[in-house]
């Protein structure tokens, strides 16, 4: 189950990556609906990979740090329209993007620890 939901979260991921260059760079203006969508999944599988941490009872800290990386994510997603706008707006994209990026890192980090706990006697 935890490596379907990492590879969700993946295919997600990219999806959104590469939609949001594309935003970014002024194209598919259309598209910004799905990377939300995409976006989203990405914040949910972070947070039920959380969980299924406190549940094996591996890398807690971690887990906690990602509940909030993902509602960081969201939340700055959501509202980076209305943050510095003009020509410093690419500051705050540019932000959103390293949470993205992050997001991935943390979820690769928790779904590797839950495979490997639960692998591990005891």
């Amino acid at each position: 189950m935890i490596n379907l939901l990492r590879w969700c979260i993946r295919v997600a991921w990219l999806a959104a990556l590469i939609l949001g260059l594309l935003l970014w760079g002024g194209r598919l203006a259309g598209s910004l609906n799905l990377h939300m969508i995409l976006g989203g999944i990405v914040a949910l599988g972070l947070v039920i990979l959380a969980v299924s941490a406190f549940l094996a009872s591996v890398r807690i800290a971690l887990a906690v740090i990602s509940i909030v990386w993902a509602a960081v994510t969201v939340y700055v997603g959501l509202t980076q329209t209305r943050w510095m706008p003009g020509g410093s707006h690419w500051i705050i994209e540019t932000v959103h993007l390293l949470l993205g990026i992050g997001a991935i890192g943390i979820a690769e980090a928790l779904a590797g620890a839950i495979v490997r706990g639960r692998k591990s006697p005891g």
